[in-house]
């Protein structure tokens, strides 16, 4: 029996995908995979999600544009790795999740949208609108504070997630991410935010101690004081490998994981989708 299709809408670099497909879907993705940011110089300034670094087939282009084609009845095509396009459309998929941006609504950005620096583009409603018209099972991940209806919210300690830092100090990852669904889903568990344990999360520029001076390299214990006594904010590992053991990926780059969530977050609701799906066909 072939696997069941899922279409993975502003797929960044694809932690989505990687736990679609554990869940036991092929999984297609969708971006413009580029972001264009006005640097502190005020000229525009390109920050990329490599399409190249997402793991499965792709296609390029705005989400809600081909989100509207496919339901047109139109075809899209999704180019592999190896070079092959596969041309799908509506029909050809049983699930279809989406990550729509969620600057318009995360804490890291409260600052520049208060004192109006940057705007960010509300695109959970209209994502809802467009999903709700295809007749297929969905969901919508986002913030809290995003416009999500009856969300669900995943911890990384309800999948046991944490990581060692680099002078051997357990770090454990919370990184709450909202989950609204066409289908059940469930909290696998509560969360517990263990006190004993040193939180850590992978964000942006914003969110990370600054290092003294060029070329200065502050121990790691050094950063976490930062982040929680100077900041405030969440403790941001400088080592990539911390960072990836945290998120549970080991492909992508540091900006990519900033806009990731845990795959096992997806696996989890991609199981829950399968259980519907399969519950719906015995039906």
């Amino acid at each position: 029996m072939s696997r069941l299709k899922a279409l993975d809408v502003c797929c960044c670099e694809g932690g989505s995908w990687r736990g679609l497909t554990d869940a036991g879907f092929d999984v297609y993705g969708i971006d413009l995979f580029e972001q264009i940011i006005v640097g502190p110089n005020g000229k525009p300034q390109r920050i990329g999600f490599s399409q190249a670094r997402y793991p499965g087939a792709s296609y390029k282009g705005d989400a809600i544009l081909a989100l509207v084609m496919l339901l047109a009845g139109q075809k899209l095509p999704f180019m592999h790795h190896d070079g092959t396009v596969e041309w799908l459309g509506l029909d050809d998929f049983d699930l279809i999740g989406a990550s729509p941006p969620c600057q318009h609504a995360s804490a890291g950005t409260r600052a520049l949208r208060k004192d109006g620096a940057k705007e960010y583009p509300h695109l959970v409603e209209p994502i809802r609108y467009l999903l709700e018209q295809t007749g297929l099972p969905w969901f919508i991940e986002n913030v809290k504070g995003a416009a999500l209806i009856n969300p669900v919210t995943l911890c990384g300690s309800m999948f046991g997630l944490g990581a060692t830092d680099e002078d051997g100090l357990p770090l454990r990852l919370e990184r709450h991410r909202m989950f609204e669904t066409s289908f059940p889903l469930y909290e696998p568990h509560p969360c517990y935010h263990d006190p004993d344990v040193w939180v850590a999360g992978v964000y942006g520029g914003s969110r990370r101690a600054k290092r003294p001076k060029i070329g200065a390299t502050p121990a790691p214990w050094q950063d976490r004081h930062a982040a929680k006594f100077d900041r405030k904010g969440g403790y941001v590992p400088r080592s990539l490998r911390v960072q990836q053991e945290l998120l549970g990926i080991d492909w992508m780059t540091a900006g990519g994981m900033a806009q990731s969530i845990p795959p096992v977050y997806a696996e989890w609701v991609g199981l829950s989708a399968l259980a519907h799906i399969e519950g719906r066909a015995a039906a």
